[in-house]
């Protein structure tokens, strides 16, 4: 499989003129005979404009061969993005990893290969990312909760976290201040909320109902209650978006 394939050039026109995201998932749909997850298609529109960066170096030549999502058979493996080349008569080929890291750190350099500290789990960190909403300029924000007003998580026990996490120090961190962040971003949401900056749809109130619930009635009722707070919604979430009824 090969979703793209091209030189420099016309890879940074692509990106620049916005399209680079749509012809690698209508190629991707030609070849796959299924559509890409949005995720898939959000990680191409992010990570190729990064790349458009890197090949804006006046030291790679423009037709440099660029290949997206190419498969190695027979193994199932992909290359994320690769450049190849020639230089003095003899050819080149440089593989590049991509990696949707919600932050990195260099830890050291040696004999030119780099470390780096990398995280993830933004879900643990960032349960209501608000002020990624904020910080990539929507206009308009909808915040949907799956908890009613007054609900609010509490302390996590630090030690059962140690025992089975106890090798990822990072981690642990962020599990025991999760609910310190989450309280905190509830607070903001509510505040905002108020100012009419945000629209918010959450329960009208608490059923009692566990995660692996397997009570038909329970899940029926809680089904019925997103489905009549949705619609109780919709006026004020019409006005709030200026939409025409």
């Amino acid at each position: 499989m090969l979703v793209y394939e091209g030189i420099k050039s016309g890879f940074i026109d692509d990106v620049d003129l916005g399209i680079i995201a749509d012809k690698i998932r209508n190629k991707y749909i030609e070849v796959v005979k299924k559509r890409p997850s949005v995720p898939e298609f959000n990680s191409w529109k992010n990570s190729m404009q990064y790349m458009r960066g890197v090949l804006s170096d006046s030291e790679i030549p423009n037709n440099a061969g660029i290949a997206i999502e190419y498969n190695i058979p027979p193994t199932g493996c992909r290359i994320d993005f690769m450049m190849s080349g020639y230089n003095k008569g003899k050819s080149n080929v440089v593989i590049i990893e991509l990696k949707q890291w919600d932050k990195a750190t260099e830890v050291r350099e040696m004999d030119g290969i780099y470390k780096v500290n990398t995280y993830t789990g933004g879900g643990m960190r960032d349960s209501i990312p608000i002020d990624k909403c904020e910080e990539l300029g929507y206009d308009k924000i909808i915040v949907v909760l799956t908890r009613p007003l007054e609900y609010r998580k509490k302390k996590t026990n630090k030690l059962l976290v140690k025992l089975k996490y106890g090798k990822y120090p990072n981690f642990v961190n962020t599990i025991n201040n999760r609910y310190i962040n989450y309280n905190n971003t509830v607070e903001k949401i509510i505040d905002k909320e108020n100012k009419k900056e945000i629209f918010v749809i959450r329960p009208s109130k608490t059923i009692d109902i566990s995660r692996l619930e397997k009570d038909p009635n329970k899940l029926q009722e809680m089904y019925d209650l997103g489905v009549n707070d949705c619609k109780n919604s919709l006026d004020k979430l019409k006005e709030y978006i200026n939409f025409d009824k």
